[in-house]
């Protein structure tokens, strides 16, 4: 049986995706794929849009058959994607509470002087307020690769791509030598 795509509704593709039509599900992946990610960066990363876009066309193909869709199918797909955004954006928030709740990296260094303590304290604050300027991740991101997690490990953690977690990496490197240079520190000479 011979189908002209263009000419059939989403509801109607839907209907033949359901049937297992790669062909269907091409189509409404093509007409969607845009539009949804830029509605998922609005709120994510560029990346964590992509991936939770991926994620609700690899959802729909698996679970095609179980689903039921009440009204249009672009309520359903913008609904879905909604709650894996949501999903996405709680992963991440609750990261960043327990990392919060970690001892601070730099207490594990500290002497017990009190000059080196108040140094170290306001070291780490001045990280903190550079790396706050990067992005709500970069500090969970440098705290993770300071404590010795790989990058793919990081990237799990974070909910990112391993690439990603390397870009960041080196431009949150960059960026914190830039911001702690204006700051007054300077690098020591070995």
């Amino acid at each position: 049986m011979s189908h002209c795509y263009e000419d059939l509704s989403e509801e109607d593709l839907f209907q033949l995706v359901k049937k297992g039509d790669h062909q269907a599900f091409a189509c409404l992946y093509k007409a969607y794929v845009m539009p949804l990610t830029s509605y998922a960066s609005k709120k994510l990363t560029v990346e964590l849009a992509a991936d939770c876009v991926h994620d609700v066309f690899s959802n729909l193909w698996l679970k095609r058959d179980s689903i039921r869709i009440q009204l249009r199918f672009s309520n359903y797909i913008y609904g879905a994607l909604k709650n894996r955004i949501y999903d996405q954006l709680m992963k991440s928030n609750n990261a960043i509470f327990y990392i919060d709740h970690l001892d601070d990296l730099f207490d594990l260094y500290t002497k017990n002087t009190t000059d080196y303590k108040a140094r170290l304290y306001f070291l780490n604050q001045s990280v903190k307020e550079v790396l706050d300027g990067f992005g709500k991740d970069a500090y969970l991101l440098f705290k993770l690769y300071l404590k010795g997690y790989k990058n793919e490990e990081i990237a799990f953690r974070l909910g990112i791509a391993e690439k990603t977690v390397r870009n960041k990496k080196a431009m949150i490197l960059k960026f914190l030598k830039e911001g702690l240079l204006k700051r007054g520190f300077r690098r020591r000479k070995i």
